[in-house]
């Protein structure tokens, strides 16, 4: 199953809601487990792949379900320098870089490590696209 969503028909910043949607029609057991990672991939695949000129990116979303098991793919153009990681915990006294303090920030990939076990990683495939994956057991 795979789908993408194009910058240039839906608003970038309802990807991850248009996801989480897609997500669970496809799957129903740990839909909400799944649904939420898949928020917060897509969520940071919007915030930090699509660059300075969103309107012009694209975030492609595949699902592999096997039988105890299903692997989610987000892949996007890769126009951050930077590669994904976990953030800081939340009594890190470092300032957040966003200056908005009701935005939530630097949770995403620590959610995403709890609910897959630490079955998650990124790479980068031939066309310099940045995939992050995650695995999650379906029993």
């Amino acid at each position: 199953m795979e789908h993408t969503f194009l910058a240039g028909i839906a608003d970038p910043l309802l990807f991850p809601s248009m996801a989480r949607d897609t997500v669970c029609r496809w799957i129903g057991a740990r839909a909400h487990d799944l649904e939420t990672v898949t928020s917060e991939l897509v969520t940071n695949a919007v915030r930090h792949g699509l660059g300075p000129m969103p309107d012009a990116g694209y975030v492609r979303l595949k699902l592999t379900t096997e039988s105890r098991r299903c692997e989610l793919l987000v892949t996007d153009p890769g126009r951050s320098p930077g590669e994904p990681a976990m953030g800081l915990p939340d009594n890190d006294p470092s300032p957040d870089p966003d200056p908005d303090p009701g935005v939530e920030r630097l949770r995403g990939l620590v959610l995403v490590d709890l609910l897959t076990g630490g079955l998650w990683g990124h790479f980068r495939n031939e066309r310099r696209e940045r995939v992050v994956w995650a695995v999650l057991p379906l029993a």
